[in-house]
């Protein structure tokens, strides 16, 4: 099933223009053009939400209303900077989604010469042996190293060590794998080009909270990456509070759309509650609806201004929800200042 969907990305690619000139369309029309392609290449896009949701705090947990594409489209035009962070989370993940079709391609490839006892089974089995493999017929296949025959040579005597020849290469280049890698390479390419108009235009509007976070970059067990000289590795986090949406975040490369890293504000660890992008929705928790209600039937308006009180008492126990809620109820920069820094000395959100 995931063979024949990567295939079909290929042959979407083809005929898709979202990520070609890129930079030289408008706001509107990079992120219409944007979404529809996801939607194309992951048609499930709302079951992948709703597991990141599962994975949060029930008080954090927020349904997207939205039942199609579309919807969301109209439900974001015309503002611009929720374009743009949407955008931003569309192409990485239109660039992940790529990355994975390829990988499919390629096992698919590797499990046939298994089958016939070509090529050992643990190139398959072993995660870190075909992540490797992998990454070496990416270089091979990769249209911007079509000429460079030093690389390809190179590349080819180290996979004849594990018996995958040439024919396994030229198989995956008339299928025309190749596509996949540059549309990854130009969805990351989008991302950066979203991030940098982003924080250029953040460095403009006062009243929305957002800094970058940096964290120690771990694998799927939790565990911390190092680097050839043993020490930790690290990764950069831009974190954007929209009011009535929530926060955003996303990773961010250093070498490229960082290059100002020293210029952004830090954001501090303990109000990020949004540790993995997903789709900003002005949706809210079932925990939180009740919380509002029951405040409401009290005789609170059920606004920022209005909750503002029981707000700073859950911010002692739980800032991250205090911060979820406060935003929802479109708390500004200032205002998210203020409730976590009320009454205390020192510490800040930014």
């Amino acid at each position: 099933m995931e063979y024949e969907k990567a295939l079909k990305a290929i042959e979407t690619l083809e005929t898709d223009s979202a990520l070609e000139h890129y930079e030289a369309k408008t706001l509107e029309k990079r992120f219409e053009e944007l979404m529809r392609l996801y939607d194309k290449l992951e048609p499930d896009w709302k079951k992948e939400y709703e597991k990141v949701e599962a994975r949060k705090p029930k008080e954090l947990q927020t349904p997207l209303g939205a039942n199609n594409i579309e919807e969301v489209i109209n439900g974001a035009i015309y503002d611009k900077l929720l374009e743009m962070c949407l955008s931003m989370h569309i192409a990485n993940k239109i660039a992940h989604k790529l990355e994975f079709f390829k990988n499919i391609i390629i096992k698919k490839m590797l499990q046939d010469k298994v089958e016939t006892g070509e090529i050992s089974e643990d190139i398959l089995s072993d995660r870190k042996k075909f992540a490797k493999v992998s990454r070496i017929i990416s270089e091979m296949i990769d249209p911007t190293n079509e000429n460079n025959e030093s690389l390809i040579e190179w590349n080819q005597n180290i996979l004849n060590r594990d018996n995958i020849t040439s024919d396994v290469i030229q198989k995956l280049r008339d299928m025309e794998v190749g596509k996949l890698i540059k549309g990854k390479a130009n969805a990351f390419a989008a991302k950066d080009i979203e991030i940098t108009k982003a924080l250029k235009a953040l460095a403009e509007i006062k009243d929305i909270s957002y800094g970058i976070y940096t964290k120690t970059k771990t694998d799927r067990e939790g565990k911390t990456i190092y680097d050839s000289q043993g020490m930790p590795t690290y990764e950069n986090l831009l974190v954007v509070d929209l009011p009535y949406y929530g926060q955003f975040s996303i990773h961010m490369k250093q070498e490229s759309s960082i290059s100002a890293l020293s210029k952004i504000p830090y954001y501090g660890r303990r109000y990020i509650y949004e540790k993995e992008t997903v789709l900003l929705t002005d949706e809210i928790s079932p925990v939180a609806i009740k919380f509002i209600e029951r405040e409401k039937r009290k005789g609170k308006s059920g606004t920022f201004k209005g909750l503002y009180t029981e707000l700073r008492e859950i911010d002692k126990v739980n800032p991250r929800y205090a911060h979820y809620l406060a935003l929802k109820l479109g708390a500004t920069k200032d205002e998210l200042h203020n409730l976590h820094n009320s009454g205390k000395n020192g510490g800040n959100q930014r």
